[in-house]
């Protein structure tokens, strides 16, 4: 069950589009229904009520009238009754034909229920073998969601997946309404008007909306793309993300006596658009964005973007004290933890006066209301929900998962207390408890107090329940920070020790892995297990902390890691199976880093800096729409 939209340099194509759906402006001419009965009354015989539309019942899409795709649906009704033939390809709900206003989406909130928005702006059935999909279609290999080769003109059979260029076609990326921005490429030229997200640019990598899509052939390693954040003495931290062709910086601003203006704590937000050499100009300054909770040492912790754009920034009110503190950052561990979900919205002007107007705050959340310290949170596939953890302390240290769909909306399995060997986390360690995501299962990777710091690891299913045995992930002590990704083939585990970081991959799929050996293998009974289990690695590293994010939602289901060395922010990724790690090596230089970042969108990294003596921003992104 994933959600997938990959973005590429294509040829830009001029297409005259108005984006039609849940939200959108042209007037059904489908008759809506509650009931199979609702059906009955029109003219047409032989219509069935499903997912809120009378439409033909059918086995395969050649059964559906204008082309529209067989979907499955659930009965809209208690009297409703789909075609049960597609039972004969394992599906057990029936199966119907979507009604044309359901088809285009931006959004998965733009589809009803259970179909979700793909990367070629439709609305599909998720699946995770063909089994699942009605018959005659197959399941994507990348973004797990039926396609049907047979109208499905995005449909690429060589990868199993969709390749989409929609630059300038009118189809916005960051928005229900509204069309792509003007744009050049090499082969070819394409116009269009003033949507959210569409910046003027030049050249086949650059030019074109944010709508640009393909797959990324190969990991995206190559950090060419450079913004720079305005600097400002009143900013504590920053962090970047990208998000379609335009990176945000976001920074938390404390204000000074002298600004004159309202006083407390704000999230600020600078916006950048794609210009020529590689360059991500300005399109305004940085500004208010949001006040946030007032507080001391006030600061921004991390942002997680998902593959339909919605953005979450995490940010703390705390106390003075703690580990950031010491660790040179501008604020420290804090007492009341929250969540700040944005979505992208169109505006006259296409967004271009500092992000503000094409970015609303759809809810913020309190998560902890005790002293924590160091949130994480990054975007699950299987689960299509942003997954954060955090370290709290009551009686002693804990680690709590929650899972929150882009709304801000809960979308449940949590874990308020993630098993460990003691039933507690360190208390020394200063950032750890960090989650990666392989397939429906959640890594949690934290230290050991009872083995000296050990790394150990702790997988949790869908429903937050804890699965396997807790893993011994290395019986090397960690010196400060435990850092986890999760690959579509298990998970890596990255941690220091004076001047070396190790890292391990622990396998959770294949003909051997640590669910179906049992996880033997160094695991909490101190069994030696079977040898090799385990991949290993190290390289010599003085990194202080490290993050990592997979590029499942449109790369090659590897993971890449951001390191913050003394001389700046060094990149390392990792593939799917573990065997091979290439290094960038420093992709933005500092000796002055206070907090890095790492987001991916579509299989495209941002590494991002702040500098405690500029107190400002960089961010630099690489990938397949360069």
């Amino acid at each position: 069950m994933k959600l997938w939209e990959a973005f590429g340099a294509g040829v830009l194509v001029v297409v005259a589009a108005t984006v039609v759906g849940c939200g959108g402006g042209a007037k059904p001419s489908t008759p809506q229904c509650v009931l199979n009965s609702d059906c009955a009354k029109l003219s047409t015989p032989g219509l069935v009520c499903a997912i809120g539309y009378c439409v033909k019942p059918c086995n395969i899409s050649s059964d559906c009238p204008n082309s529209e795709r067989c979907v499955v649906v659930s009965a809209g009704g208690p009297d409703a009754s789909v075609s049960t033939a597609a039972s004969d390809a394992g599906v057990a709900q029936g199966t119907a034909c979507e009604a044309p206003e359901l088809s285009t989406c931006n959004y998965t909130s733009m589809c009803k229920t259970p179909l979700v928005c793909s990367g070629d702006h439709q609305c599909r059935d998720q699946c995770e073998t063909n089994v699942d999909c009605p018959m005659g279609q197959v399941c994507t290999s990348i973004t797990h969601l039926c396609a049907d080769p047979s109208i499905d003109k995005d449909y690429n059979s060589t990868i199993n997946d969709f390749v989409v260029n929609d630059a300038g076609a009118g189809i916005p990326q960051g928005g229900t309404t509204g069309t792509g921005g003007n744009g050049t490429g090499g082969n070819g030229t394409g116009t269009g008007g003033s949507g959210h997200g569409g910046a003027s640019g030049s050249g086949g990598g650059s030019g074109g909306a944010a709508g640009s899509v393909n797959v990324c052939p190969s990991p995206q390693t190559s950090f060419a793309i450079t913004a720079s954040g305005d600097p400002n003495t009143a900013f504590t931290s920053g962090i970047g993300v990208r998000d379609g062709n335009e990176i945000f910086v976001f920074s938390a601003y404390v204000t000074p006596p002298s600004d004159g203006g309202p006083m407390g704590n704000f999230i600020y937000v600078q916006h950048f658009l794609p210009g020529s050499n590689g360059n991500w100009p300005k399109a305004g300054p940085a500004v208010r964005l949001f006040q946030a909770a007032d507080g001391p040492a006030f600061g921004i912790f991390d942002v997680s973007v998902a593959p339909t754009g919605e953005i979450v920034v995490l940010h703390s009110v705390g106390n003075g004290n703690g580990f950031g503190a010491a660790q040179g950052y501008g604020f420290s561990a804090g007492v009341n933890l929250y969540a700040s979900f944005l979505n992208l919205t169109n505006t006259a002007d296409g967004g271009t006066d500092g992000g503000v107007a094409g970015l609303e705050v759809v809810d913020t959340v309190q998560l902890e209301s005790v002293e924590e310290t160091m949130p994480h949170v990054i975007w699950s596939v299987s689960a299509q929900a942003f997954v954060i953890s955090w370290k709290y302390d009551t009686t002693s240290w804990f680690t709590r998962v929650r899972k929150f769909h882009p709304n801000g909306q809960s979308a449940g399995g949590d874990t308020a207390n993630v098993p460990t060997m003691t039933g507690t986390n360190n208390n020394y360690s200063w950032d750890e408890s960090q989650v990666g995501t392989s397939g429906n299962l959640i890594g949690v990777a934290y230290a050991n107090p009872a083995s000296g710091s050990n790394p150990y690891l702790t997988l949790l299913d869908g429903d937050g329940l804890q699965v396997g045995n807790i893993i011994a992930v290395n019986p090397t002590n960690s010196s400060h920070w435990v850092s986890i990704g999760g690959t579509t083939g298990g998970f890596v585990t990255l941690f220091n020790n004076s001047s070396t970081v190790y890292g391990v991959f622990v396998p959770t799929s294949g003909a051997r892995d640590v669910l179906t050996d049992g996880g033997t293998t160094r695991d909490a009974g101190g069994d030696a297990g079977l040898p090799g289990l385990f991949t290993d690695f190290s390289l010599p590293s003085t990194a202080t902390t490290a993050k990592m994010v997979s590029d499942d939602t449109g790369g090659q289901g590897g993971v890449g890691a951001v390191l913050m060395e003394t001389n700046g922010a060094n990149f390392l990724y990792v593939t799917a199976d573990g065997s091979k790690r290439l290094t960038s090596g420093t992709v933005i230089s500092s000796a002055h880093g206070a907090e890095i970042g790492l987001t991916n969108y579509h299989g495209s990294f941002a590494v991002s800096l702040y500098d405690s003596t500029m107190h400002a921003t960089q961010v630099v992104a690489s990938g397949c729409s360069q």
